[in-house]
């Protein structure tokens, strides 16, 4: 049996589309990936919705001619929107031209369709929901909009990497009391999503903020949870791990190392570092075993991934 690379799309494909739009997941989904990862926050009705940062910012987003809402120069945050208002912007713009200088906002063909017949923008800021039943719509309708069967055959089984915006220092940023002791109105909301559209086996909920994991575990043993780690690990990392009930192991791969991929690997976890843009470097953790990478370009992965003969 070949051995396995999942290939984690990091905000969809940044590299190539506008980060956490439908556009940005239907062409990580065209290139045929294994996982699509995103980041959430809470509108202030409580709706989970896919960005990354906690305040909207002229760099990335710009409103809506039709909407009344803050000007994105006043660094509005999401946590403080309604939904109604948070759809009140356009997030099509690259915040980073220099790092990502192949970024288009173009037009993807499902997501013209799914958002028309729902009155939304396309490169509008997507809620998990929204996001779970357009894959759902690809798999279902893909063929209407020139999707092959073997990319409907992947997107019918394509997991989603779902990274909690926590951040202990920063509770405003996701005001729901979280004590780190159980679920607040945030957690309750992912997997209730998670639930109604019957995706457990599908997703992995990651965070920085590791007392976000055994509360997920308590809610649904059979979820897979990453810990994600930017700097290098503390003595004592399995045994961490352990509690914290971590299935997967996501660090920053400037910090990974071999002799650590195999300790982790050895412990029976996943190690499946971020965000790893070089070829070089991807073909070097492929060396170590990884099980999977997350990048900003999934092409490229695909393209090593394929002339490896890996399953992905």
């Amino acid at each position: 049996m070949a051995r396995r690379c999942e290939i984690h799309g990091h905000r969809g494909a940044r590299g190539l589309r506008p980060e956490n739009t439908l556009p940005a997941f239907e062409f990580a989904l065209d290139l045929g990936i294994t996982v699509l990862e995103l980041d959430l926050h809470m509108t202030r009705d409580g709706v989970p919705v896919i960005c990354h940062d906690p305040k909207l910012s002229p760099k990335l987003a710009r409103r809506r001619a039709d909407r009344a809402v803050p000007a994105p120069e006043t660094l509005p945050r999401l946590a403080a929107l309604t939904l109604d208002e948070v759809r009140g912007y356009v997030v099509d713009r690259n915040p980073e031209p220099r790092r990502f200088p192949d970024q288009r906002a173009e037009a993807e063909p499902l997501a013209e369709a799914f958002c028309r017949q729902r009155d939304l923008q396309p490169y509008g800021i997507p809620t998990l929901g929204g996001l779970f039943d357009f894959v759902a719509e690809y798999a279902a309708k893909g063929a209407d909009h020139r999707k092959s069967a073997e990319q409907r055959r992947r997107s019918a089984q394509v997991g989603f990497n779902i990274e909690l915006k926590r951040v202990p220092e920063q509770p405003e940023n996701i005001p729901d009391d979280f004590d780190g002791t159980g679920p607040a109105r945030f957690e309750t909301a992912v997997m209730d999503l998670i639930r109604s559209h019957d995706l457990v086996d599908r997703c992995i909920i990651q965070c920085f903020d590791w007392r976000v994991l055994p509360v997920f575990h308590r809610l649904e043993p059979k979820l897979a949870l990453a810990a994600l780690l930017d700097r290098r690990p503390a003595p004592g990392l399995i045994d961490r791990l352990a509690q914290t009930k971590a299935t997967i192991y996501s660090p920053n791969h400037v910090h990974l190392t071999e002799a650590l991929v195999a300790e982790v690997r050895g412990s029976g976890r996943r190690v499946i570092p971020y965000t790893i843009n070089e070829v070089a470097r991807m073909e070097l953790l492929l060396d170590w075993e990884v099980n999977g990478l997350i990048t900003d370009f999934p092409d490229r992965l695909l393209r090593l991934v394929q002339a490896r003969h890996l399953d992905y």
